[in-house]
């Protein structure tokens, strides 16, 4: 329907990855804006993550997080205080409420996947019975 899959989801959180580290690219250059998002989901919606394996976009999802997660480790305390200017919120963000603001989108993510979890094991059991 109009609604993603538990694939899309994950495929979702792969595909935004390269935001977050575009925008780890902008605190380090000193930009004073953020690249905006693209709110309309292009790539998620054109990379055909329900024709793909869950395991493979897992697997994708674990490789490109972890080479954030690395990078975000190599930074000097002094850098999660850089300022810059939120595109579409409009307001003075720091790098580490950035790094909460996706935190934060992951958590809708994870919770969207878990009431699909919870649709699912209840039609299995009405399609059983």
């Amino acid at each position: 329907g109009n609604f993603w899959s538990i694939q899309e989801h994950i495929g979702h959180l792969v595909s935004i990855e390269s935001l977050m580290t575009g925008r780890l690219d902008d605190y380090e250059s000193g930009k004073i804006e953020l690249r905006a998002a693209d709110m309309t989901n292009k790539e998620t919606e054109e990379s055909s993550y329900n024709e793909k394996s869950i395991k493979l976009i897992l697997e994708e999802l674990r490789r490109v997080r972890d080479k954030t997660v690395k990078r975000i480790e190599s930074l000097s305390p002094e850098q999660f205080s850089k300022t810059a200017l939120h595109p579409r919120l409009y307001v003075p963000m720091r790098l580490v409420d950035a790094m909460y603001f996706f935190a934060e989108h992951d958590d809708y993510h994870l919770a969207r996947m878990s009431e699909l979890i919870q649709i699912y094991k209840s039609k299995t059991i009405v399609n059983i019975q």
